[in-house]
């Protein structure tokens, strides 16, 4: 079985991979022994095979969920001849992820497969009961005044709304969680300090930087997340820089982000050219994988963004 998750929303996309790992393991091998997890990235086409054809152990199937394999481009255009050939085993459920949705030879394969889901940002009123649902399964309750808070104040970003869930839900301890929390708690000058950061990094003000970088720390924001905003953030000024002629509403509209963001984007872009936005994103990609399996001091990081940057 082949499925395929990918699209601008990754905190969707990355929820349903897990859920479909977690049933697995709930359902089919309680050991978690035939579960593989790859980052394609990195990965030969040989290892990759062997995890595929590895017989399950004690179970009738296995579960390999596979990362980013478009970024490993020989090992992506092997796979494509491989999963013509072995698209129907039954014994291996293949689950691919990727990051927004990349267009190639493999992609068009997987996307043409039976059990393939792009997750794009949700509207505000999909938004709204998103936020509703989730508070309900943490155990926690939410009035309408606060949901709608919140979309206004976060926009479509459920990372970041995740995280601030999180932490109204346990400020509150089981209570209704009401407008005037999320006003009191949430970070709604978030995007204010991910645009001086920015501005922080391209002007290469080390000492800037690194406040701000300090300041979101200790609001709780994992250094995975804070470099997953500025992935964000610098895609954004990619998609500004290619419509430096349109207005700012018409992008926020077209890229479905908020005004204030396309408005600060389109001055931000204009410092760039376009082949420099695409060499720091691509960067901070690189960068954002290291965060999540090693354990960084602030200003090591700052130092690698800037000398990125």
């Amino acid at each position: 079985m082949i499925i395929y998750l990918c699209g601008e929303d990754t905190f969707r996309s990355r929820q349903k991979q897990q859920e479909l790992k977690e049933k697995f393991i709930r359902e089919r091998d309680k050991s978690g022994l035939n579960v593989a997890e790859i980052d394609g990235a990195k990965i030969s086409f040989g290892e990759l095979e062997q995890q595929i054809l590895t017989a399950p152990f004690l179970s009738e199937k296995r579960f390999v969920a596979i990362s980013n394999l478009s970024e490993n481009k020989a090992t992506a255009e092997e796979m494509v001849e491989f999963l013509e050939k072995h698209q129907k085993r039954d014994d291996v459920i293949m689950a691919f992820w990727e990051e927004g949705s990349p267009k190639n030879k493999l992609t068009k394969f997987l996307s043409e497969q039976k059990y393939f889901q792009e997750f794009v940002p949700l509207d505000d009123s999909a938004l709204g009961h998103w936020i509703s649902e989730e508070v309900k399964k943490r155990g926690g309750r939410i009035n309408s005044l606060a949901v709608r808070t919140l979309v206004e104040y976060v926009g479509n970003n459920l990372w970041q709304l995740s995280n601030e869930l999180d932490k109204l839900l346990a400020y509150k301890n089981k209570q209704e969680i009401l407008k005037e929390d999320v006003e009191e708690l949430v970070r709604t000058k978030f995007d204010d300090n991910i645009f001086g950061l920015v501005d922080a990094l391209g002007n290469k003000n080390k000492k800037e930087a690194l406040r701000l970088l300090k300041n979101q720390l200790s609001f709780g924001s994992s250094a995975s997340y804070i470099i997953s905003m500025l992935n964000r953030q610098y895609r954004i000024l990619l998609e500004v820089q290619e419509a430096l002629g349109e207005t700012s509403n018409s992008l926020a509209r077209r890229l479905k982000i908020h005004p204030f963001v396309a408005k600060k984007a389109l001055v931000q872009a204009r410092r760039y050219n376009f082949e420099e936005l695409k060499n720091i994103y691509r960067q901070l990609l690189e960068i954002d994988k290291k965060t999540k399996t090693t354990s960084w001091e602030p200003e090591l990081l700052v130092d690698l963004l800037m000398a990125k940057v």
